[in-house]
């Protein structure tokens, strides 16, 4: 387990933006702890604190181009209480995340 990195908590706040969802002031979203998911480097994890278990829902999705021009998507994932439990990023060729794009960027996303 480790914290969130500061280019996955600002995708988490973006996802969780598109879908209305409230996350905790950005203080608190510092002590979140996250397990990396075992998928060749993309860069999935399972957000553990709190732990959760139970079944998900796809709450937003972000498609971006990774460093390499392969396009990618992130999904974010809430349990049943609205409360996220998964960031899930895919490339398209299954390759390994080169860098996430700027989620704080908001005006190069185009929102």
């Amino acid at each position: 387990m480790r914290p969130l990195r500061q280019n996955e908590r600002a995708l988490l706040q973006h996802l969780a933006k598109k879908a209305d969802l409230l996350l905790p002031n950005d203080s608190l979203l510092g002590e979140i702890m996250v397990e990396e998911l075992d998928d060749g480097g993309m860069g999935s994890y399972l957000i553990v604190d709190p732990p959760f278990g139970g079944p998900t829902f796809l709450a937003s999705e972000v498609e971006f181009t990774d460093s390499d021009g392969t396009k990618a998507l992130a999904s974010l994932y809430v349990g049943s209480d609205g409360v996220p439990c998964e960031v899930d990023i895919w490339k398209v060729d299954f390759s390994p995340l080169i860098s996430l794009l700027d989620f704080d960027d908001e005006e190069s996303l185009g929102t």
